[in-house]
C-alpha cells in the first residue's frame, strides 16, 4: 500500500524523478553537438560574410573555405562544451555564452569587429553610455535571433541526467574525437588557412565565440596580476 501511495504521489511524478521523462530526455552530448553547430555557423555569420567579401576569390574557393573554417569551429566549440558539460553547469554556462556570443556577433555584423580588451574596458568605465547605444532595432533584432531563441530552446529541453563517470567519460570521449578531427583538418588544409590569415589578420577577430573569451580571459588574468 505504501509503496502504491509513493507511485501516485506528486513528488514521485515530478520530471526530475520520471523514468518516461529521464527516457525522453536528451543525452548531455546531443545539446553539445546541437549548440555546437548553432554557434558555429549562425553565430559566425560575421566571419562568412567576411570570406564571401573577400576580394579576388572566386564562388568556388570561397565556399570551399566556409567549409573548411565551418569544420574547424564546429569542432573548436564541441571541445569548449565539453569542458562546460557537467549536470550543474551545462545550461548555465551555455546560456551566458550563447548571450554573450549574440552580442559579440551584433558588433562584428555592424563594425566588423569583436569585443576586445578595451571594449570591455569602455563598457566597464562607463556602462550606462554602453547601454544607451545598443537600445538599437538592428540590436533587438540580432540578440533576439542569435541569443534569445536558441537560449530559449534550451531552456525548454530536458537534459537526461548522468552519472558523474558516465558524464567524464562522454565528455572525454567527445572531446577527443573532436580533437582528432580538429587535427586532420588542420593537417589537410593549414597552408590554406595560414595564407588566409596572413594576408586578412581581421578575421582573426571575427572566430565567434573566441575572441571575446580570449578577450575576457586578459581581462581577468591582468585583475589578478
Amino acid at each position: 500500500m505504501s509503496l502504491r501511495l509513493f507511485h501516485v504521489t506528486e513528488f514521485a511524478q515530478s520530471q526530475l524523478l520520471s523514468p518516461a521523462s529521464q527516457r525522453n530526455a536528451s543525452q548531455p552530448y546531443v545539446v553539445v553537438l546541437l549548440f555546437s553547430l548553432w554557434l558555429a555557423s549562425i553565430g559566425n555569420l560575421a566571419l562568412w560574410q567576411a570570406l564571401y567579401r573577400l576580394p579576388d576569390s572566386g564562388a568556388g574557393k570561397v565556399w570551399w573555405t566556409s567549409i573548411v573554417l565551418a569544420l574547424m569551429m564546429y569542432c573548436a566549440v564541441v571541445m569548449l562544451l565539453c569542458i562546460l558539460n557537467w549536470r550543474w553547469t551545462l545550461k548555465p554556462l551555455l546560456t551566458l555564452l550563447l548571450l554573450l556570443a549574440a552580442f559579440n556577433a551584433y558588433f562584428m555584423l555592424t563594425q566588423s569587429v569583436g569585443i576586445d580588451v578595451g571594449m570591455i574596458k569602455q563598457i566597464l568605465k562607463n556602462p550606462g553610455a554602453q547601454f544607451r547605444a545598443l537600445l538599437n532595432w538592428q540590436c533587438f533584432f540580432i540578440i533576439m535571433l542569435m541569443g534569445a531563441l536558441p537560449v530559449i530552446v534550451l531552456r525548454r529541453m530536458s537534459v537526461r541526467r548522468t552519472t558523474l563517470p558516465r558524464t567524464l567519460f562522454q565528455n572525454l570521449a567527445l572531446f577527443t574525437v573532436a580533437a582528432i578531427a580538429l587535427a586532420g583538418l588542420w593537417l589537410f588544409s593549414h597552408q590554406m588557412v595560414l595564407s588566409l590569415v596572413k594576408n586578412q589578420p581581421q578575421l582573426r577577430q571575427l572566430l565567434n565565440p573566441f575572441n571575446v573569451l580570449q578577450a575576457l580571459g586578459q581581462i581577468l588574468g591582468s585583475a589578478f596580476r
